[in-house]
């Protein structure tokens, strides 16, 4: 079980640097779809086509149909398989994909993140449906997605997002803007680090304005290590410190003090 796991989360994550690669016209010509199997079969005596999605569930396999529904086949003499093809991803059903990312099924979930990164740029309409979807799961998938291939005209989207009621919604929102290298990405991770107590959304900010390495960033990071007891969460901002300054002050606060006392005037430019 752990290693079809595995399996498939390296299959996302190629397809998400195929996406990522995707936006210049030569390399999208160049660029070969994917495919997926399409299987068209039996079901007491009913046809139904369609893509299979997890075909090792255990209420019985799970089919993406034609129509855009996931249907549960039974295992069983009454099914058979008429004929399977490889056909283009592209060629699913997208809203219901967008719909799977919320599934109860958590294979299915991951299965059609999966297929969404495959489409590469062409997803971008069915991510924006992501971003607004009502369930908080389709849209942290949506915004995962995004923070491996940023897509430049969901910007507005993503920045709502970071505002968002839920906490894991909000974390993965953090991670896509800053992706997108947005001029006051620097400015969003800041007011979430100073407003926001959900340690996962503060994780989320600290590790991404030690993903900027821009120094303005160590004043806040200081300010919200004085007020800190979450150990994870000062190793973290620890590890972010070391990342924007490239100094290697382990886990001495007092150090760290000293040093930007010390230093400030140097390392941020003369009209700060």
């Amino acid at each position: 079980m752990r290693s079809a796991r595995a399996s498939l989360l390296l299959r996302v994550a190629a397809a998400l640097v195929l996406a990522a690669s995707g936006g210049r016209a030569d390399e999208a010509a160049a660029r070969k779809i994917p495919t997926s199997d399409h299987v068209t079969m039996s079901v007491a005596g009913k046809q139904l086509s369609g893509w299979p999605i997890d075909p090792d569930s255990k209420e019985g396999a799970i089919v993406l149909s034609d129509e855009g529904a996931f249907v549960v086949v039974e295992r069983g003499p009454a099914v058979r398989v008429v004929e399977t093809t490889a056909r283009p991803v592209t060629e699913m059903p997208g809203t219901a994909l967008v719909d799977g990312l919320a599934h109860v099924n958590e294979v299915v979930r991951d299965r059609c993140q999966e297929l969404l990164a495959q489409r590469g740029p062409e997803a971008q309409p069915l991510l924006a449906l992501a971003l607004a979807a009502k369930d908080a799961e389709a849209r942290r998938r949506g915004l995962v997605l995004l923070a491996a291939a940023p897509m430049a005209p969901l910007a507005s989207a993503v920045r709502k997002c970071v505002d968002d009621r839920d906490q894991g919604v909000r974390a993965a929102a953090l991670c896509a803007y800053v992706a997108l290298k947005r001029p006051d990405a620097l400015r969003v991770c800041v007011e979430r680090l100073e407003g926001d107590d959900s340690p996962r959304v503060l994780h989320s900010a600290i590790e991404n304005l030690g993903e900027l390495r821009d120094m303005h960033a160590v004043e806040p990071l200081l300010e919200h290590l004085a007020n800190c007891s979450d150990r994870d969460l000062q190793i973290v901002t620890f590890a972010a410190l070391r990342k924007i300054t490239g100094k290697t002050l382990g886990r001495d606060e007092n150090a760290w003090r000293a040093w930007w006392t010390n230093h400030k005037d140097e390392v941020l430019p003369k009209d700060d």
